[in-house]
């Protein structure tokens, strides 16, 4: 990001600035889903335990 910002003008009034395309990973979001419900499903069986 900072080496793009050699390319701003300080004195723009414009307020909406040239936005790049995320690029997101599926794959990696599917991993972190999957990791968050193995952990939800841990924390509901000791629940059951108590």
């Amino acid at each position: 990001m900072l080496a793009q910002s050699e390319n701003l003008d300080p004195d723009s009034n414009d307020l909406t600035p040239d936005l790049v395309v995320p690029d997101y990973d599926d794959e990696a979001m599917w991993e972190a889903m999957a990791a968050l419900a193995d952990h939800d499903a841990d924390e509901h069986d000791s629940e059951d335990d108590a």
